[in-house]
């Protein structure tokens, strides 16, 4: 998941990777549209930390959703910007 949530600013997306991988993580707004790629490629295993800036992406306040998925798995989190 991410940490802190909500956030102003900074959140960070952390996950573990059992097996090394192809990553896509993706942020959505809440109508589905793709805001960012955050993750595409190839990563190792073991734990990743990926860092979400809203004021960079100029997110306004409310719920987002990112998506990460690879190999086998695909897993979606809700984040929410406050003001």
């Amino acid at each position: 998941g991410n940490y802190p949530n909500p956030f102003r600013g900074v959140t960070s997306i952390n996950y573990e990777l059992a097996s090394a991988q192809f990553v896509t993580l993706v942020v959505h707004d809440i109508q589905g549209r793709k805001i960012a790629t955050l993750v595409d490629g190839f990563q190792s295993s073991g734990w990743h930390t990926v860092a979400l800036d809203a004021s960079s992406l100029r997110l306004a306040p409310g719920p987002y959703f990112y998506r990460l998925a690879g190999g086998n798995f695909s897993q979606s989190s809700k984040l929410v910007v406050v003001p």
